[in-house]
């Protein structure tokens, strides 16, 4: 039986495993998409990815390694909401960080 994986990356620091070792024991045929955010090492706080504390240089070079094509989705919802509890206007600029942010992770893992 072939189960296809959609591991979250990005959790607490106190994780039993670095998440870029889960990417390489996962491997290409069992990743088709990341459900991805950063933490502070505290909680699962649901940062954008590069604003905690999550080694995310690792994680792009084992997804590199791989060849992952699969799907991103980033859950920042958290700092989206403090952002926009602090100035409304202020949460479509935060929203095009977070999709620039997008955007230079998949150049990371796939050039």
């Amino acid at each position: 039986m072939n189960i296809d994986v959609f591991p979250l990356l990005g959790l607490p620091a106190n994780a039993t495993e670095e998440a870029c070792d889960l990417v390489r024991a996962l491997g290409h045929d069992r990743l088709q998409a990341l459900h991805i955010h950063d933490n502070d090492a505290h909680a699962d706080r649901h940062l954008a990815p590069f604003t905690g504390t999550t080694n995310w240089e690792n994680v792009c070079a084992a997804l590199k390694a791989i060849g992952y094509q699969g799907d991103l989705s980033f859950e920042t919802v958290q700092q989206t909401r403090k952002t926009g509890a602090f100035d409304k206007n202020l949460v479509q600029p935060w929203l095009n960080v977070i999709y620039a942010t997008g955007v230079a992770f998949r150049k990371r893992i796939t050039e």
